[in-house]
């Protein structure tokens, strides 16, 4: 389970994603449908969450450890570095199956559903509610194709 600013566990994780994080897998144990699993390596698919947020941003100072510059228009070792993201107000959830040979590199995933929600990844998680009522949908469906001749 990841966020788009990193995983569970990663200390740049903003707190909402990892709150969204946990709302998530405690959706998807409740259902049982899928097995959560901690080794990248062993999952089928990869859910990615972002809590809803217009604009986040990043600063960082970033000073060298080389021993100090001398002399006039020396380089003092200091770098200023700031970002910012602009992203979906509401709360969002991808779902993606990753390709057999990258293994989880989510840039080269096949994108199985995506859904923005007010809300979405709140207690609950009305998003995975979404997805479950779909997924079971299809489940269903293909159930029924298989028992035609």
């Amino acid at each position: 389970m990841t966020s788009f600013t990193g995983g569970e566990f990663n200390t740049s994780t903003y707190p909402e994603d990892r709150a969204a994080i946990e709302t998530v897998e405690a959706a998807l144990e409740k259902w049982g449908r899928y097995t959560l699993v901690y080794k990248p390596e062993q999952a089928d698919l990869i859910f990615n969450v972002r809590a809803g947020r217009e604009l986040e941003a990043v600063a960082a100072v970033r000073v060298s450890s080389s021993s100090p510059p001398t002399g006039p228009g020396a380089n003092t070792g200091i770098a200023e570095m700031a970002g910012a993201n602009i992203g979906p107000k509401d709360d969002y959830l991808e779902i993606l199956m990753p390709t057999p040979t990258d293994g989880l590199n989510a840039s080269r995933a096949t994108l199985l559903w995506n859904r923005t929600r007010h809300n979405g990844l709140a207690q609950g998680a009305p998003l995975i509610q979404e997805f479950r009522k779909e997924a079971d949908a299809a489940a269903a469906r293909d159930a029924e194709s298989k028992k035609k001749p």
